[in-house]
């Protein structure tokens, strides 16, 4: 699949994805949850080899944005989610249910693996 570095009219960040990064150079991941009212994205340590985020390392960063409407379909662009609450005192009642949830969901050792490394089209006669 092919994405332009930027959509016209639409907004610098747009299409901006990893898709083309080769899993083993990706450092860091990011894993969210979200409820009603909150989103948590917390960042580990990316192991490249195994493709997979080191859980048992002190994650790398914490987002956390509080949201007063119901989520909707693809809502990249919610207000809400430009006040970082992570290190807020007021955060620290939430925030151990929420990566708590983050560490359910995606902690498990699924050994899914890397995935296979594309066919480089440009080698091609």
């Amino acid at each position: 699949r092919w994405w332009p570095s930027r959509q016209p009219h639409g907004p610098a960040w747009r299409l901006n994805n990893c898709e083309d990064v080769p899993a083993p150079n990706i450092t860091a991941m990011g894993y969210s949850v979200r409820t009603q009212r909150w989103r948590l994205t917390e960042w580990f340590q990316w192991d490249g080899s195994r493709c997979a985020a080191d859980f048992a390392k002190p994650s790398l960063g914490l987002e956390l944005y509080q949201h007063q409407s119901p989520p909707q379909p693809l809502d990249f662009d919610d207000p809400a989610e430009s006040v970082n609450l992570a290190y807020e005192p007021a955060a620290r009642t939430i925030m151990p249910m929420l990566r708590h949830m983050i560490r359910d969901r995606f902690g498990k050792d699924l050994r899914l693996g890397c995935p296979p490394k594309l066919l480089d089209t440009a080698a091609l006669p």
